[in-house]
């Protein structure tokens, strides 16, 4: 998300010129939230590194996986459909 806010700012300022200012701080500010949410999520997870693992129910979260350094042991799935 970072990495697309400044992106997604510039683009809506260039659109709308006259809220370009708010636009860029906006995406600036939420840009720097989400940093500190990755950071904040890193340090509560470090205390899990020698845990045996975890699982997941979507592939989606590979990229999760990918930010804390930690992939992922099992994926589920739900199985209440399959005959």
């Amino acid at each position: 998300a970072a990495a697309w806010l400044g992106h997604i700012g510039e683009a809506l300022a260039r659109a709308d010129p006259e809220n370009a200012p708010t636009y860029r701080a906006n995406a600036q500010a939420a840009a720097a939230g989400a940093i500190r949410l990755g950071e904040e999520l890193r340090d509560r997870l470090a205390s899990l590194e020698d845990a045996p693992g975890y699982a997941v129910g979507h592939d989606a979260y590979q990229y999760f996986e990918r930010a804390i350094g930690r992939p992922a042991n099992w994926a589920v799935r739900d199985a209440s459909g399959l005959e």
